[in-house]
């Protein structure tokens, strides 16, 4: 919530903790308002040059550190490894821009369902409604 989800390089925050206790080609159903969009203009320029993650993640490993890549570096990282959806204000084709999954608070029952579809019958799942105040890990099994 307010204030950590004003924008999304605020909201990021809280994706890194939940990617943490999420399994390989699991699901982060991230809920934030994002009234300020991205927050970086130079976030959303590094990400809208790149055809996908695996090039942001390529392109910032060639180059130097830059505030704003740094985020797209990370995100991107994450979102190789897992789905992220992100439930916003930001119009979808925004989204889809960031190499994120857009969805929307009508469509979240849905979200869920599919996020959770072809998980196994042990399968558990995290809600995290302070993610970007809670240390995460994941223990192996």
């Amino acid at each position: 919530g307010y204030p950590k989800d004003i924008n999304f390089y605020q909201a990021e925050k809280g994706l890194t903790h939940a990617a943490r206790v999420t399994r390989d080609d699991g699901c982060v159903i991230l809920l934030a308002e994002c009234a300020e969009g991205s927050g970086s203009i130079a976030y959303e320029e590094y990400v809208s040059k790149a055809e996908s993650n695996r090039e942001i993640i390529n392109e910032f490993k060639s180059g130097f550190f830059e505030i704003g890549p740094h985020k797209a570096f990370q995100i991107a990282r994450e979102a190789e490894r897992i789905n992220i959806v992100l439930v916003s204000e930001v119009p979808p084709e925004r989204v889809k821009q960031w190499k994120l999954i857009p969805g929307t608070p009508h469509e979240l029952d849905q979200l869920i369902r599919s996020c959770t579809s072809a998980l196994p019958p042990d399968a558990r799942i995290a809600i995290l409604p302070a993610a970007s105040r809670t240390m995460t890990e994941l223990k192996n099994e």
